[in-house]
């Protein structure tokens, strides 16, 4: 899991992530990370809009992230 949140941090793409929140509230997230250590990893959230902090005991699940074509927008 590690080793794609550390490709996707040097090549700077966006991963989707799956993340436990303190609530114990599991949420689907798409991060474009910034920075990470052995403890967390920081960067900006697009679901939120905003730079984040992730304890890395609580991202579930790691995704590289895949372009969707939405085809209903684009023929609408």
């Amino acid at each position: 899991m590690q080793s794609i949140m550390r490709k996707a941090l040097l090549k700077q793409e966006p991963v989707e992530i799956i993340y436990l929140s303190q609530d114990n509230v599991t949420t689907q997230r798409f991060v474009t990370f910034h920075s990470m250590n052995d403890l967390e990893a920081t960067g900006y959230c697009h679901l939120r809009r905003s730079l984040r902090t992730f304890k890395l005991e609580r991202i579930l699940a790691v995704y590289p992230y895949r372009f969707r074509l939405r085809t209903k927008q684009l023929y609408a």
